[in-house]
């Protein structure tokens, strides 16, 4: 039986703009007895060759290598061409390898999908369209600069054509300066460096193959006669090349000391091109460096200008020299959380999906500490997220307990006894419904100390989800749960402690009432003293009721100042009025409690 035609399936990556083919290998590797060899699947026809991802880590190091190889060809081929470096054996050598590299970069452009702009905003990974694309663009001018032209003789102008290949440095530094992640202030001014570098750099070159190739007549002579000193000055091509680096950095800057002067026509008309270029370069460089300065570090500029207004307000106000000092102080340290405030604008800028990964990854730190928190799906998280609240507390600042959760970003306090530091959080009961069974303890500043708050209302407002509500609902049972079994534990053991009485001698009734008043939030001494004022209004009017009864049929003697009996009521009787009484009063809590839990507010 022949096996079934295997199925192939293609999906598409809307957002990368690829595609994938899946194919469903076959079960059966048998062939059929009518099928022939020919139609038996080669194991080559299953692979196909794919273009390079430009985003890849191997287009990547080759891109970062070429751009290295292009800035030292910038560099040697001017000097190759003035002072013809090129005749020795080991510079033969390293323009070879530089024309092997350009080759091997002209042939992986061929293999190197694209960015498509219009319309879809894919990557086009078809041999065809990008050979047609690179063909039509820079292909005839990188082709030009990879000739070697080092082997034609007489035609040393033409070695020149290698800086052609010049035009991928830019396209190299946009494509990955995702990956780089260098701020565009900072990059604009190593352009503007790398620029007047090799302006002059080239001026110089340009300058001193003047005189090197035509050194009779020429400013290299003149100034040799002028000045005079080692004949080795004037012929050896280093230090020619840096008297003319010399000369192109004072006709840059403006700057024209006038020891160095053209002779003749070709050095008049070359230095009058190089004067009015380099006179336009240095003002554009010069207006655009300022602006690059100036927002080179907004937050310091913006942090400056907070102060001077702060000091202004101290001066016109007339505060204290001590009260200064501390408010200058507190804004000194809020410099992180005003850059704080500014990164949650740039958060909301991203989409739901890259919000919710980020807020993850900065929250990872405190995230495992609030299980409840950790346990929300993506979008409450992200809601989360926009709902921190950052604070700085000055030293020695008490923090009343609010239903909130506090995370601590930077700085040490002190709760409860212990010393909280940076990815500490408490806090973590607030979403407890009791205020009995949640820690109420104040925490205290041991230095600034800059906090993330979480209140319980934006809490309840970010979740959305039924699944999210489950979970908070399930830590809400286990939390409290958890606080009343540790209160009443506690409040026993103070029971003990206090009173020498054990919990478990106790009437059932009163161990009812005693574990009630300590979810409650009262404490053991409270408890004790509502317990004997109760007592003894009891045993008060039982007595007195005890007396207006037996009075009828018996004298009995009373005070003589207030009248009370002085007769002791029985003991029996007392017992079981006692226990009625507090039956009652079990049975009134009860209901209470049972009023305030179908009301939601217990």
């Amino acid at each position: 039986m022949p096996s079934p035609p295997s199925e192939k399936r293609e999906d598409y990556d809307a957002e990368a703009g690829r595609s994938y083919k899946h194919f469903s290998e076959s079960t059966n590797t048998k062939c059929s007895v009518g099928q022939t060899s020919s139609s038996k699947r080669s194991p080559w026809s299953t692979w196909h060759l794919q273009p390079f991802d430009p985003e890849s880590r191997v287009v990547e190091g080759w891109d970062m290598m070429f751009l290295l190889v292009l800035m030292l060809a910038a560099f040697f081929t001017p000097l190759d061409v003035a002072f013809d470096l090129s005749l020795s054996p080991t510079l033969l050598v390293v323009v070879w390898v530089v024309n092997v590299i350009f080759l091997l970069d002209l042939m992986l452009q061929f293999a190197t999908a694209y960015h498509e702009d219009q319309p879809n905003h894919r990557y086009v990974k078809e041999f065809r369209k990008i050979a047609y694309r690179y063909i039509t663009s820079w292909f005839i001018i990188d082709l030009a600069s990879t000739l070697p032209y080092q082997l034609l003789p007489g035609c040393e102008w033409t070695r020149l054509l290698r800086l052609l290949r010049l035009h991928r440095a830019p396209s190299i530094v946009r494509q990955h300066q995702t990956n780089i992640g260098i701020s565009f202030a900072l990059l604009s001014l190593a352009k503007f460096l790398v620029v007047l570098f090799f302006t002059c750099h080239w001026i110089a070159c340009m300058w001193s193959s003047i005189a090197w190739h035509s050194p009779e007549g020429s400013w290299l002579e003149a100034l040799e006669s002028n000045k005079g000193g080692d004949s080795e000055l004037y012929s050896e091509w280093g230090n020619v090349y840096a008297i003319s680096l010399y000369w192109a950095i004072m006709t840059l800057t403006s700057i024209g000391y006038g020891d160095i002067t053209p002779q003749n026509g070709r050095e008049y008309v070359l230095s009058s091109v190089c004067m009015a270029m380099m006179a336009a370069m240095w003002a554009v460089v010069i207006g655009q460096m300022c602006g690059v300065l100036a927002t080179l570090l907004p937050h310091d500029v913006a942090f400056k200008r907070t102060m001077d207004d702060l000091n202004w307000m101290m001066r016109d106000r007339d505060m204290p020299k001590s009260l200064r000092s501390k408010l200058r102080r507190y804004f000194w340290e809020s410099r992180s959380l005003n850059r704080l405030m500014e990164q949650r604008t740039i958060i909301e800028r991203m989409s739901p999906m890259l919000q919710g990964v980020v807020a993850k990854q900065l929250s990872d730190q405190w995230l495992s500490k609030v299980p409840y928190l950790q346990s929300l799906d993506q979008e409450t998280l992200v809601a989360v997220a926009r709902k921190l609240t950052p604070m700085l507390f000055a030293p020695n600042e008490a923090i009343q307990q609010q239903r909130a959760l506090f995370v601590v970003r930077r700085g040490v306090c002190m709760h409860g006894g212990r010393v909280l530091v940076a990815g500490s959080v408490w806090g973590e009961d607030m979403i407890v419904s009791s205020e009995s069974l949640r820690d109420s303890r104040t925490a205290r500043c041991l230095t600034y100390l800059e906090v993330l708050v979480l209140r319980y209302a934006d809490l309840k407002m970010s979740i959305q989800s039924e699944k999210s509500r489950s979970i908070i609902r399930w830590w809400q049972i286990r939390k409290a749960m958890t606080a009343g079994v540790m209160k009443i534990a506690s409040g026993v053991n103070q029971l003990q402690q206090r009173e020498h009485e054990a919990f478990d001698h106790l009437p059932e009734e009163e161990r009812r009432v005693l574990v009630a008043r300590l979810l409650h939030g009262e404490s053991i001494d409270h408890f004790q003293q509502r317990k004997l004022s109760r007592c003894s209004k009891t045993l008060s009017n039982l007595s007195y009721s005890s007396y207006v009864a037996s009075s009828e049929t018996t004298d009995v003697p009373t005070h003589a100042a207030t009248g009370v009996p002085t007769t002791v009521v029985p003991t029996a009787e007392l017992a079981d009025m006692k226990e009625a009484i507090m039956r009652m009063t079990e049975t009134v809590e009860q209901l209470q409690q049972t009023v305030l839990y179908m009301s939601g507010t217990c």
